[in-house]
C-alpha cells in the first residue's frame, strides 16, 4: 500500500474517530523541488481555518506492522494537541483572512524556478535570475512555533490588495527580519560547548568565508534580495553568493584565486548530500559586483 492509499483509509478511520461534526480530507503538498508531503486536513463543522496534519510518521508506524486504527489514534492526538496550544477557530480564521492582521507576517522567499514549475503556477511568485520569489505567510502562534502558507492569487482577492501592495509590505518586512553577516568559523564554533569548543584540525585551510541568514534561519536565503547588506559585508568586494540552501547564503569574496567551477561542484556535491531535496535552492553560484551593485548568473 502505499502513502495516497493509506493516507484515504486513514481519512476515513480518523472521521469515525472525531464524530459527525468533523469532516477529514486527504491533503497532497508540494513542500518545494518536487517533493510531495501527505497529510489530512481535520475540519470542524465550516471552519474555514484548519490545520493539516502530516502523517509521515504513522505511515511509517503502519509498514513496521502497527494496526490502522492505532495510527488513526496518532492524528487524533496530534490534532488535539495542535489545537489546545495554539487554538483554531474564530481567532484565527480572522486573523488569517484580514490584510491588517497578515500584513506584518508576508515575506519573500527564494526557491529553485526550474525545479518548481508546477507548484509556481498557482503560486504568486516573481521571476528572479533564474530563482522565484515567492510570498509567504509566515505566522507566530503562542507556544513559539511558526507555520507558514505560500501565497496564492486568491489570498490577494480575500484580502483585497494589489500585488504591488504585498510585494512591497512584503520587502518591508524582509529589511526588518533580523539579518546578519556571520564569520563561517564563528557560525560552526556557535555549534560547540563553551567546554569542548570547536578547534580547527591543525593545518587546515582556514576559509575566509561569511553567512548571511535572518534571525529565526527561515527562508534566509531571501537576503539575497537586500544589495545594501551584501554590499555592507563586502567590504568594498566583490563577491561569490553560495547558495547553501532556502534558508542561508554562503559569501565568499573573490580574491582572484578562487575557480567558479570548483564552486559549483562544491554546490552539487553539498546539495547531493547534506541538503534536503526541499530546501535546495541552486546547483551553481552567483556573483556580485560592487561597484555596480548588482547580482548576477555566473557565465
Amino acid at each position: 500500500m502505499d502513502q495516497r492509499e493509506f493516507n484515504q483509509m486513514m481519512a476515513v478511520e480518523v472521521a469515525n474517530k472525531m464524530g459527525e461534526n468533523y469532516t477529514v480530507e486527504v491533503k497532497e503538498m508540494e513542500k518545494g523541488n518536487g517533493i510531495i508531503w501527505h497529510g489530512l486536513v481535520i475540519r470542524k463543522d465550516v471552519d474555514v481555518v484548519a490545520p493539516v496534519i502530516y502523517t509521515d510518521e504513522e505511515y511509517s508506524a503502519y509498514k513496521d506492522g502497527e494496526c490502522l486504527c492505532g495510527c488513526a489514534d496518532s492524528v487524533v492526538r496530534k490534532y488535539k494537541q495542535f489545537k489546545m496550544e495554539n487554538g483554531v477557530g474564530e481567532s484565527l480564521r480572522d486573523r488569517l483572512l484580514n490584510w491588517e492582521h497578515v500584513r506584518d507576517s508576508i515575506y519573500p522567499a527564494l526557491v529553485s524556478a526550474s525545479d518548481n514549475s508546477e507548484m509556481l503556477s498557482g503560486l504568486l511568485h516573481t521571476p528572479y535570475l533564474d530563482l522565484a520569489i515567492i510570498y509567504m505567510n509566515r505566522l507566530k502562534f503562542p507556544d513559539g512555533n511558526t507555520s507558514t502558507s505560500k501565497v496564492t492569487p486568491d489570498m490577494l482577492r480575500i484580502w483585497g490588495v494589489s500585488e504591488d501592495e504585498l510585494k512591497e509590505a512584503a520587502m518591508k518586512n524582509l529589511r526588518n527580519d533580523g539579518f546578519t553577516v556571520r564569520g563561517l568559523m564563528d557560525v560552526i564554533s556557535s555549534y560547540f560547548d563553551e567546554d569542548e569548543p570547536f578547534e580547527p584540525m591543525e593545518g587546515s585551510m582556514q576559509v575566509n568565508m561569511y553567512v548571511l541568514t535572518n534571525r529565526d534561519s527561515m527562508y534566509g536565503a531571501a537576503g539575497m534580495l537586500l544589495k545594501d547588506e551584501i554590499k555592507k559585508a563586502s567590504a568594498g568586494n566583490n563577491l561569490y553568493i553560495i547558495p547553501s540552501s532556502i534558508h542561508e547564503l554562503l559569501l565568499l569574496p573573490d580574491d582572484g584565486t578562487v575557480d567558479r567551477e570548483s564552486l559549483d561542484h562544491m554546490v552539487q556535491e553539498v546539495n547531493m548530500n547534506e541538503v534536503l531535496p526541499t530546501e535546495r535552492l541552486s546547483d551553481h553560484v552567483y556573483y556580485y559586483e560592487y561597484a555596480e551593485n548588482e547580482i548576477r548568473m555566473c557565465a
